[in-house]
C-alpha cells in the first residue's frame, strides 16, 4: 500500500484511465489540512497526476477562498482549528453556488457513525487516513465524473429551454403578422370604408392562436424540465387543415399569390391536441410557401391510416439536398439552398420536438428541381394509443 498519511518523493505512474479523466476534466481540488506535511504530500501527488491545487490551512481560509472561487471538488480533513469541516460542508451546501461542488472528507476520525454524520450533512465521501494513492484517486476520479455528468445534464435542461422559447418566438411571427396586417388594412382605410373586406376571422385565430401559446408557455415554466403538456380533444382534422392554412397564409402567403389544395374529408375526426398539430401544420405549410415559386400550388393532405392519421404536405420548390435532409431538424440549421431566404432554423426543429411529444413522427422526401415533400404520422389516440386509452377516428 502507498501510505499518503506521510510524505512521499519519487515518480508515479498515473493509472491509464485516471490520466484520461484528468485530461478531460482539467479539474481544480481545493485542499483543506492543517497539517504541513500532509498537505504538501497530498498537493505534490495530486499537481503530479494533472489537477490544479489549491492549499488551505484550515476552514477559514477555505471559506475565504470559495467566496472568490469555485473549485471542481474540495478534499478537506475535519478536525481543525477555527472552521472545522463540519461546519465547512455546511457553509459549502448553503451558498448557491457551491452545492454541488463534490465533497471528500480525508481524516483520521472513524466510526459509522461519523460516516453517517458526514453522509447526512452531504458529503460525497469519506476516506479514513493513512489512505492508499489509487483509493484516493479513484475517488476523487468517480467524484468528479458525477459532478460532470450533472453539469451537462443541467446545461442540456438549459438548452432545452431556450431552444423552446425560439420555438415560441419563432410560432408567435405568424399570428402576429395576421394581426399587423389587419391592423394596416385599418390604418389605409381610417373610415373604414372596406371594413367588409377585413380579414376578422383571421384575426381572431390569431389572438386565438397567440393565447394558447402564451399558455403552454406558462405552463412549461412551472418546471422546465416537464415535457410540452398535451391535451387530446375530439377534432375535426379539415377544420384544423383550414386554420392552419389561415395563419400560414397570414405568414408568408399573402400577397405571393399562395395556392393550397386541402384533401381532408370533412366528417373525419381524430382525438389529438388540436393546439400542437395545428402549430406543426401550419409551420410545413409557411415553409411550403416560402420556398416555393410564386404562384406554384402547394397540396395538404389528411387521411386515416393503419393506426395513425397522416398529414403530408407537398410543394414543387428547389427540394433539399440529400445529404442535409437528416440534418433539419437541428436546431438553427439552414440548408445551403435556402440561405438567402429569410429564416432562422427553428421552426422543423420545434415541429419533430412537437410531433414526438404526440408521440408521432416525421418524414421527409425530396428531389431536387422537383420540390419536398413532408409527411406526419400521429398514433390515434395519442401517444399512449397503443395502451387502447382512448379511440382514434370516427
Amino acid at each position: 500500500m502507498n501510505d499518503l498519511s506521510t510524505p512521499s518523493h519519487g515518480p508515479r505512474t498515473t493509472p491509464p484511465a485516471i490520466a484520461r479523466e484528468i485530461r478531460k476534466l482539467a479539474a481544480q481540488i481545493l485542499l483543506v489540512e492543517n497539517e504541513p506535511d500532509l498537505a504538501r504530500a497530498f498537493s505534490e501527488m495530486l499537481r503530479k497526476v494533472g489537477y490544479r491545487v489549491v492549499v488551505a490551512e484550515d476552514g477559514v481560509n477555505a471559506v475565504d477562498f470559495l467566496k472568490e472561487a469555485t473549485p471542481d471538488l474540495i478534499l478537506s480533513d475535519i478536525e481543525m482549528g477555527g472552521l472545522d469541516g463540519w461546519n465547512l460542508l455546511r457553509y459549502v451546501r448553503s451558498t448557491p453556488k457551491l452545492a454541488a461542488t463534490p465533497v471528500i472528507f480525508l481524516t483520521g476520525l472513524s466510526g459509522e457513525e461519523k460516516v453517517r454524520e458526514a453522509m447526512a450533512l452531504g458529503a460525497d465521501d469519506f476516506l479514513k487516513k493513512p489512505i492508499d494513492r489509487k483509493t484516493l484517486l479513484d475517488a476523487i476520479a468517480s467524484r468528479l465524473g458525477r459532478a460532470q455528468n450533472y453539469r451537462e445534464a443541467c446545461q442540456g435542461r438549459l438548452r432545452r429551454q431556450k431552444d423552446f422559447v425560439s420555438l415560441i418566438a419563432h410560432d408567435l411571427g405568424g399570428p402576429l403578422t395576421t394581426f399587423r396586417l389587419g391592423l394596416d388594412m385599418l390604418a389605409l382605410d381610417p373610415e373604414k370604408k372596406t371594413h367588409d373586406a377585413l380579414p376578422i376571422d383571421a384575426l381572431q385565430g390569431a389572438v386565438e392562436s397567440m393565447t394558447r401559446m402564451v399558455e403552454r408557455l406558462v405552463l412549461m415554466a412551472r418546471d422546465p424540465g416537464d415535457d410540452i403538456p398535451l391535451q387530446l380533444r375530439r377534432t375535426n382534422v379539415a377544420d384544423l387543415c383550414r386554420r392552419a392554412l389561415r395563419h400560414a397564409l397570414g405568414v408568408d402567403g399573402v400577397g405571393r399569390g399562395a395556392l393550397c389544395n386541402i384533401e381532408a374529408d370533412p366528417t373525419d375526426h381524430a382525438w389529438i391536441d388540436p393546439t400542437l398539430v395545428e402549430q406543426v401544420i401550419c409551420n410545413l405549410l409557411s415553409n411550403a410557401f416560402k420556398y416555393s415559386p410564386e404562384g406554384n400550388p402547394v397540396t395538404l393532405t389528411a387521411e386515416f391510416g393503419s393506426g395513425h392519421l397522416r398529414f403530408e404536405v407537398a410543394d414543387t420548390g428547389s427540394g433539399i439536398p440529400a445529404d442535409e435532409i437528416e440534418r433539419l431538424y437541428q436546431p438553427f440549421f439552414r440548408s445551403t439552398r435556402h440561405r438567402h431566404i429569410a429564416g432562422n432554423g427553428v421552426g422543423l426543429f420545434g415541429v419533430k420536438l412537437l410531433v414526438e411529444r404526440h408521440g408521432g413522427r416525421i418524414e421527409c422526401q425530396s428531389l431536387s428541381g422537383v420540390g419536398s415533400r413532408f409527411v406526419v404520422l400521429l398514433p390515434l389516440g395519442g401517444p399512449r394509443a397503443c395502451e387502447g386509452g382512448l379511440p382514434g377516428s370516427n
